[in-house]
């Protein structure tokens, strides 16, 4: 919206105009458009980029975890990584599991994936669910069972490596708002996009 993004722009120039040292931050959700914004700042508004952060959110996230020293950049993985430790897994599982077959289906690997990642959003407890099917006694039961553990050792074997994606990153985050010096030097924060 084009009303919307002059509106932020006169924000940030009045605030610069005020203190140009100022520390202000914008955060935006992709990074087309934080280069579409310091191009505006830089060339249309001929305004220094000096204190001023444009940041994804992931950006943000990880300021944050490595200011707090929570996790290492390497430790970020991409989504390959996580397709092959799911690949690893299921190379390992014993052959009377459900998802024993799925090693050799590569395409199978990143629906896997999908799965896994969408319990561990809705911070699902493998373990209770695990115990929860176990007492159970219905065939039709057995892959489900089969998934929660996988699961459970998809997050085990997770937090072993030291492995995070970029959901993980936010959450890790969150834990440090409170006491990050980064956002406490920020004079303005703004959310952009």
């Amino acid at each position: 919206n084009p009303q919307l993004e002059t509106a932020l722009l006169d924000a940030i120039e009045a605030r610069k105009s005020e203190d140009l040292l100022g520390s202000i931050t914008i955060v935006v959700p992709s990074d087309t458009l934080r280069r579409h914004l310091q191009w505006k700042l830089c060339v249309d508004r001929r305004l220094a980029l000096l204190n001023l952060h444009i940041l994804t959110f992931y950006q943000l996230a990880l300021t944050l975890v490595l200011e707090a020293q929570v996790a290492e950049r390497a430790s970020v993985r991409s989504e390959f990584f996580f397709q092959e430790l799911v690949h690893h897994l299921l190379l390992q599982e014993p052959e009377s599991s459900r998802l024993a077959g799925l090693h050799a289906m590569p395409g199978a690997w990143g629906a896997l994936l999908s799965t896994l990642r969408d319990l561990k959003d809705a911070r699902v407890q493998p373990d209770l669910v695990y115990e929860g099917l176990s007492q159970t006694q219905a065939l039709s039961e057995a892959t489900t069972r089969d998934l929660f553990r996988f699961y459970g050792i998809f997050l085990a074997q997770k937090d072993a490596l030291r492995a995070y994606d970029e959901d993980d990153l936010a959450a890790l985050a969150a834990e440090g708002l409170g006491r990050s010096p980064f956002l406490t030097r920020q004079q303005h924060i703004f959310y952009y996009g």
